[in-house]
């Protein structure tokens, strides 16, 4: 009587190949009813962009307002108008007093002036009726002339002065005026020349 001998693992590896060589390769198909895979079925980040087809994602799939500014490319969102303008701020703090500057040098005083006193020379004469005359009225040695007039001793109408002019100029100034007055009356009539002069 023969006993059974365990088989060796190069007889089991054999064996193992003859099955599938004889079975071949099978698979199972299985197909899903509709709408049945929901947000349990899908894993976590395995939707990827390229399974998402273009154009498929419109504002109607996006919650509003949930947006933000960075998510659209520059120059995509436009300007909007300009605002009011606000109320104005309180009125900032005084300022420190600033340092004081330097005092000028104080100037020399000026010199006194002195006060020239002023004389009025003056020359009379009696023009007899029917004629003209020439009178001046010269200032001393010493002064100038800044101003000169005339007068007749009445106010009759025949009397006229012609002219009244300066004498002598030089760089300082005039010396006197002569005046010509005409008597057109029928009695004499006293004529005076004004020189009003200075020192100097």
């Amino acid at each position: 009587m023969f006993g059974l001998r365990r088989p060796s693992p190069a007889m089991v590896v054999a064996l193992l190949a003859l099955f599938v060589a004889l079975g071949g390769t099978s698979y199972a198909f299985t197909t899903l009813p509709m709408n049945s895979v929901g947000t349990k079925q899908i894993q976590d980040n395995s939707v990827t962009r390229a399974k998402i087809a273009h154009h498929s994602i419109t504002s109607v799939l996006i919650k509003d307002g949930s947006l933000k500014a960075w998510d659209f490319a520059a120059g995509q969102i436009p300007v909007g108008p300009t605002g009011a303008a606000g109320p104005a701020g309180p009125a900032g703090p005084t300022g420190a007093t600033g340092p004081q500057g330097p005092q000028g040098q104080k100037g020399d005083t000026g010199a006194t002036g002195t006060f020239t006193p002023l004389a009025l020379r003056s020359t009379t004469q009696t023009i007899p009726a029917g004629e003209a005359w020439t009178i001046q009225s010269l200032c001393a040695s010493n002064e100038h002339a800044v101003s000169g007039g005339t007068a007749w001793n009445s106010e009759n109408d025949g009397l006229i002065t012609a002219y009244l002019k300066p004498m002598y100029p030089d760089s300082h100034g005039i010396r006197g005026y002569n005046a010509r007055g005409e008597n057109t009356t029928n009695q004499a009539q006293a004529f005076t020349v004004y020189a009003l002069c200075y020192k100097g």
